[in-house]
């Protein structure tokens, strides 16, 4: 027997009845419209729904990893990125556990009941079951590049060095300090070297401070996350308290929402925040900068004696509650990242960096996740 059957494409379709495997011959979607359609409505009554219950359900799927010489290999840095161009990483195949004693019931349009323990993929079929598991897609791995799991890797050793009196916790705090800054400093001039031109900014002096905060904000975040891997028991835990205190930080750092927008009930929150003054530095460095305002003239209707500086420019479009602004004066009023306060918030950033080294010190030195 077969049906012909009209898609909205007006693309005739055929749908035979003579086996399972002709009734999918062109997909569920044109076997799931032809029964809502047509079966249904050609015996005058719904089918009878069928249920579908499963016990010790398990699936698994062999991938390939890459294996890796040691952690620092997995950074994203241009050296590491020129080796894994010509040298081909070790790979070996591994099985991965996709539905691991799974035991349910589901039947269409009723709530499907999922048994298993945490771990055991009812998420994973629950995406399948409602067609958004990506299966035409290979199953990829990935993960953060940060700070917080080398340096929890790396308790391990100091635990064994320590244990052993083979040297004091103070040189294993002044190592791991001092090991950051050549490289910080390096791919933060390679990034300065290649973005600050590429986006129209000019200025050596103004690069070279560019560079060096952005070098300080790198070893801000770095020395925070060491910092939460020395306080806290595991990666995992030291992972979730950094996302969290990141992502409050990232919303009072005075961008979005702006600094003048924030609530005067936060303000002591935006005020403690370090993200707040990199980023200030950054964006004053360029768009606060202006030796001499144009001033506005009346009767022409327009700015005069406009300096080549970004900050002198006048700020086109502006909102009607804002008026006539140059750009220096909409960031300084509507961000508050002003180009006077450069000089003291590079001593804020540096004592903030000071600040957390000396916390990670006393954890490093005190806090022996060892003992339960």
């Amino acid at each position: 027997m077969v049906v012909d059957f009209q898609q909205d494409q007006n693309q005739e379709k055929h749908v035979s009845l003579e086996s399972g495997k002709t009734l999918l011959a062109h997909g569920p979607h044109v076997l799931h419209e032809y029964v809502s359609t047509k079966l249904e409505a050609a015996l005058g009554r719904a089918l009878p729904q069928m249920e579908m219950r499963f016990s010790n359900l398990s699936i698994s799927a062999d991938i390939t990893v890459v294996e890796e010489d040691s952690s620092k290999t997995e950074l994203p840095t241009l050296l590491n990125t020129i080796k894994k161009s010509f040298v081909t990483s070790k790979t070996h195949q591994a099985r991965k556990e996709i539905l691991k004693n799974l035991s349910g019931s589901f039947k269409p349009g009723t709530i499907t009941l999922l048994l298993g323990q945490p771990g055991s993929g009812k998420s994973s079929l629950m995406k399948i079951l409602s067609g958004r598991f990506p299966t035409a897609k290979n199953i990829t791995i990935e993960g953060d590049i940060t700070a917080i799991p080398i340096a929890s890797e790396e308790r391990a050793s100091y635990y064994r060095e320590r244990a052993s009196q083979t040297y004091n916790a103070f040189w294993y705090f002044m190592g791991s300090t001092v090991a950051e800054l050549p490289y910080v400093f390096t791919e933060s001039l390679l990034f300065t070297v290649i973005f600050y031109p590429m986006v129209g900014f000019t200025g050596f002096g103004t690069a070279v401070l560019f560079w060096i905060n952005l070098s300080l904000l790198v070893l801000l975040m770095t020395y925070m996350g060491q910092m939460f891997a020395y306080a806290l028991p595991s990666a995992e835990v030291a992972a979730i308290f950094g996302v969290l205190l990141n992502s409050i930080f990232f919303l009072f750092m005075g961008f979005s929402p702006p600094a003048n927008a924030i609530p005067s009930g936060y303000e002591w929150l935006y005020k403690i925040t370090p993200q707040r003054f990199p980023l200030s530095i950054a964006v004053s460095l360029v768009f606060s900068d202006c030796d001499e305002l144009p001033t506005w003239n009346e009767t022409l209707g327009q700015y005069e004696n406009i300096g080549s500086q970004l900050g002198c420019q006048p700020l086109a479009n502006s909102p009607i509650e804002v008026g006539r602004t140059t750009v220096k004066q909409f960031t300084e009023s509507v961000y508050k990242m002003k180009h006077d306060d450069i000089g003291s918030f590079f001593v804020i950033i540096i004592a903030y960096i000071v600040g957390f080294r000396i916390l990670g010190a006393l954890a490093l030195r005190y806090i022996n996740h060892q003992k339960r």
